[in-house]
């Protein structure tokens, strides 16, 4: 296979390149640290496999995992992160990305068994992933079953410790519509007080989670 590789720490790119060429045959053809150039590289590399982190220098992983995903023919996407909260483990569900690679509890074995599996046209997600979504989906109060995309995106940015209106000027959303918003988490989520919702976003993974789309008046 023709890899891309993009990860922001040194040593794991090389970790990485040394699994994929040596303990593998594959060809490593591109390398970056740097979301803002990975789709012009996936364009003009066209590689059978993106290998990506989700914290690059720039950008979230998952955002850059989405254009890329986008692209025709799309070349098949591996994750290697060690982010397993809840919005994590959704949002690459709902991607639909070829597998995830949990980069704590993973060895080079596991590692080349994905490049195998991948290699081979199937799908590698590290056990500890399965969990996490098994769990995710077992838990009747997990947050997408409970809360609205608006109310998702609303308490992404309470994380950051984002105002009412700051909110509302984010998402084209009135400050009253905002502070709605903020009040229905506070009640589903059996939380009392701003302070405890924002650790509660930062705790779930929520200010990594997009949050600059428009949301409509609701």
């Amino acid at each position: 296979m023709k890899i891309v590789i993009m990860e922001s720490s040194v040593m794991l790119r090389e970790f990485i390149v040394q699994a994929c060429t040596k303990q593998r045959p594959h060809e490593v053809v591109g390398i970056t640290d740097c979301g803002k150039t990975a789709l012009g590289m996936v364009r003009e590399l066209k590689p059978d496999l993106v290998i990506i982190a989700l914290t690059l220098k720039d950008r979230d992983g998952l955002a850059v995992v989405e254009e890329i995903l986008w692209e025709r023919p799309a070349p098949r996407v591996l994750i290697a992160s060690v982010k397993l909260d809840a919005v994590t483990v959704f949002r690459v569900e709902m991607l639909k990305v070829h597998g995830f690679f949990d980069k704590k509890t993973g060895t080079v074995a596991d590692f080349c068994a994905a490049l195998d599996e991948l290699a081979l046209g199937r799908r590698y997600f590290s056990p500890s992933f399965l969990t996490a979504k098994a769990a995710r989906h077992a838990n009747p109060e997990s947050f997408e079953k409970i809360l609205s995309p608006a109310e998702q995106r609303v308490l992404a940015l309470v994380g950051e410790g984002l105002s009412d209106q700051e909110i509302g000027d984010r998402l084209g959303i009135t400050a009253a519509t905002a502070q709605k918003h903020r009040s229905r988490l506070l009640k589903k989520l059996h939380i009392t007080g701003s302070p405890k919702l924002v650790a509660y976003a930062l705790r779930h993974g929520f200010t990594r989670a997009e949050a600059d789309g428009k949301s409509s008046e609701q």
